[in-house]
């Protein structure tokens, strides 16, 4: 989880382990900017039920369809079925497009078809990107921040620092992002 308000009333967050890459997809083809003040009225979202980025979405106000699953956005995107746009995270929505055998970089083969079915999803005509390559969907990444552990204040930590400082050791050994290490010592409780 990343950091917020929220959390930091009820936890102390501990240890950064990896970057939460929020990322918005469109079509290829779509001319859609999210830095524009007009793009929340301009796009249907789609996002995953009780996701944080559905629940950012609400706070702002965007047209969402949310769905229990990443499975479906992919095809429901790409056969244009009641979204125009999918924000989640990078590494969930492309191993969804994975799975589904949707191609995100390779050019198209030399006789490429007008539609083609990939494992029951129908596929629209190839889109040329601006980059010069064939793709079916762009994508936007924001900046990302680091998400990692919390602990609550008050239980865990100060009741049980036998368990949780070697998990924050073990974590800082081998997983921790470039920079933040010793970033749990600074937050730890004093006892």
């Amino acid at each position: 989880m990343t950091k917020n308000k929220e959390r930091d009333q009820v936890a102390v967050f501990c240890a950064p382990i990896f970057y939460n890459n929020w990322t918005w997809y469109f079509l290829a083809d779509a001319k859609l900017d999210p830095a524009d003040p007009n793009f929340p009225n301009s796009v249907v979202v789609g996002a995953i039920f009780g996701s944080a980025p559905a629940g950012w979405l609400a706070q702002h106000d965007f047209h969402t369809k949310l769905q229990p699953g990443i499975d479906t956005l992919p095809a429901m995107l790409a056969e244009h079925k009641g979204i125009t746009a999918i924000l989640a995270t990078d590494l969930v929505v492309n191993e969804a497009i994975r799975k589904a055998g949707i191609p995100m970089d390779n050019p198209p083969p030399r006789s490429a078809p007008s539609a083609a079915s990939r494992g029951g999803l129908v596929v629209r005509p190839w889109c040329r990107h601006a980059g010069g390559d064939h793709r079916l969907f762009q994508s936007i990444r924001p900046p990302s921040r680091p998400a990692g552990l919390f602990f609550g204040h008050g239980r865990g930590w100060s009741e049980h620092p036998d368990i949780v400082e070697p998990v924050l050791d073990f974590v800082e050994a081998e997983t921790i992002l470039p920079g933040h290490q010793g970033l749990w010592r600074a937050a730890r409780p004093m006892g």
